[in-house]
Order: C-alpha cells, then sequence, then structure tokens
C-alpha cells in the first residue's frame, strides 16, 4: 500500500509503528455478510443471553453483541423461510376433499365454542 491509500481488504494498517506497516489478515468488519447499511435499534434481552453474546465476543466467535444477535436473527429467519417453503411444498400436494373436510369440522367446532366463523374461513 502506497502512503496516503486506503487499505486493500486483507491488509491491516498500523498507525504508530513503523509507518504504515501491513501486516496478513482481514481487516476487522462489523459482519462480512451483512449489508453495509445497519439500522440502529434498542432491545431488551434476558440476562443470560446478553451474557452468552458477550461470551461469544470474548471467545473471538462474534464480532460484537451485536454482531451475535444479528447472526441469531438471520438463523431463525432462514428456519422460517424454510419451514414455510415445506409448508406451502404440502399445501401444493393436498387433497381438496379432505382440506373441505377439515375446514368445515374446525368450523363446526368454532360455532359450537362460541366463536363466530366468516364465510369460506
Amino acid at each position: 500500500m502506497a502512503a496516503g491509500l486506503v487499505p486493500k481488504y486483507g491488509e491491516i494498517v498500523l498507525f504508530g509503528q513503523e509507518k504504515n506497516q501491513i501486516l496478513a489478515g482481514p481487516p476487522r468488519k462489523y459482519d462480512p455478510g451483512m449489508s453495509e447499511v445497519k439500522k440502529r435499534i434498542t432491545i431488551t434481552v434476558d440476562p443470560h443471553l446478553a451474557g452468552y453474546a458477550e461470551q461469544l465476543v470474548q471467545a473471538g466467535k462474534a464480532e460484537s453483541v451485536s454482531a451475535a444477535f444479528n447472526e441469531a436473527m438471520a438463523i431463525k429467519r432462514q428456519r422460517d423461510q424454510h419451514a414455510l417453503a415445506k409448508l406451502r411444498e404440502r399445501a401444493a400436494h393436498a387433497d381438496p376433499a379432505r382440506v373441505e373436510r377439515m375446514r368445515r369440522h374446525i368450523e363446526a367446532q368454532s360455532r359450537a365454542a362460541g366463536f363466530e366463523v366468516a364465510a369460506g374461513e
């Protein structure tokens, strides 16, 4: 890296030692899999989860507590999307007559329990 230029990915520049010494290894980033645009939010979490997130950071398994929670939400989103895809796949192969029988049975149970049931629900 020439003086005055921004380091390339994979270069770490240490200031205060030998002039702009370059060391091997990628620069620390927030999370390379996430977008550059972040939205700041405030959340309240259980103490044991906050402690676990902090342990992940201390062990080098997460860049930050925010990154740990971000990864957890990304995993949950992926799981939810996978489950929805499986449900849609099964629904595409459902027997319409059986679905109609089940719908009528559920409507009857709902009415018997005192719930209003809209037509077609």
